[in-house]
């Protein structure tokens, strides 16, 4: 591992956990895991035989590609200054290898400056406010904003009798997002957290509203990775225990109605954009507001994907006034097609 990383661990460490002994490759291996904050799980594979490390794995979330993990794989062994190291490293994303590094010469230090176990010095330091800020965007519409470094955002819809939640985000960020609702929920139940696709920067953190017993609505078809990331250790609760209970997930193939008398909302699948097979957006016609997430950003051009969502709306011809998401600003939809016309 990088020093900078090492030394962050150890000045750091939250928790430490061992794992059920698993092999990588032929080789047997002890495995632990630690974490230095609620967003950070390392885990790591030691040899059995003569304690090498054998392997590093890290959840990472990936915008496009929806990515849970990275791993680091060492493999081989050679001796260098009384060291015995790997001769080769593999780097893998969703178990492709993506690079491979190979060890050619190999020099010992004998004291290393402490300037190697410093971040480079373009890093600067984020400090996340105690509680990210809640904004009311419309009567009963919130926002959490100033998420993952001001990049994500999430929506909460206050009814008489209970409050919805759109998106938990990933791991790191779902604590977040729960206890905000909470906060203005007061005495009534969150009773559902609507997750608009698989990727784990926008569902990875689903078992922070699991372990609460919150009801999660889907896209159909991804029941299964969503209780994946329910199980997970890592999803939003550093190493504590997954949760043992199933949780409740329920799939919508294109609409469906969460009554209510005093604000009725409309869940639709946008399906077949380019971004993904099977996109939930979220409808308020009190307030002929849309929300939505990674159908439109103002963090790139305007694209096939945002244009999926236009023609969506012109084949539905769903009366918005109001579009709201993830990686935006509240817009009015003129705006939007006026980018779309412009671009």
């Amino acid at each position: 591992m990088p020093p900078f990383l090492l030394q962050r661990a150890i000045e750091n460490l939250g928790s430490v956990r061992a794992l059920p002994d698993a092999p990588v490759g032929s080789e047997a291996a002890h495995r632990f895991a630690f974490s230095w904050d609620v967003a950070t799980r390392i885990e790591v594979a030691l040899s059995a035989r003569d304690g090498r490390l054998l392997e590093c794995r890290a959840p990472t979330a990936d915008l496009l590609q929806g990515d849970d993990e990275l791993v680091v794989r060492y493999q081989g062994r050679q001796s260098a200054a009384d060291w015995a190291l790997p001769e080769r490293v593999a780097i893998l994303r969703r178990g492709i290898e993506v690079m491979g590094v190979r060890l050619l010469d190999i020099q010992r230090n004998v004291a290393l400056e402490d300037a190697a176990f410093a971040p480079p010095a373009a890093f600067r330091a984020y400090e996340l406010p105690a509680e990210p800020p809640v904004v009311e965007v419309s009567p009963g519409i919130f926002e959490v904003r100033e998420l993952g470094g001001g990049t994500y955002r999430s929506q909460i819809i206050v009814r008489d009798a209970d409050v919805l939640v759109f998106e938990s985000l990933g791991p790191g960020l779902a604590p977040r997002v729960l206890a905000a609702a909470k906060k203005l929920a007061g005495t009534r139940p969150i009773s559902h957290v609507v997750v608009s696709h698989f990727h784990a920067d926008h569902a990875g953190g689903v078992g922070v509203f699991a372990r609460n017993g919150i009801t999660v609505i889907s896209p159909a078809g991804q029941r299964a990775v969503l209780e994946r990331y329910t199980r997970s250790s890592y999803s939003g609760a550093a190493l504590v225990s997954p949760p043992t209970a199933v949780p409740t997930i329920a799939e919508v193939g294109d609409r469906l109605l969460l009554e209510a008398p005093d604000r009725p909302i409309e869940i639709f699948n946008v399906g077949g954009n380019p971004h993904v097979d099977g996109m939930l957006v979220l409808y308020d016609r009190k307030s002929r507001t849309l929300i939505n997430a990674d159908l439109f950003s103002l963090y790139s051009p305007f694209n096939e994907t945002f244009e999926s969502l236009i023609k969506w709306l012109d084949r539905t011809r769903l009366p918005v006034e109001w579009v709201l998401g993830t990686h935006h600003d509240p817009l009015k939809l003129e705006e939007i097609r006026r980018r779309f016309r412009t671009r």
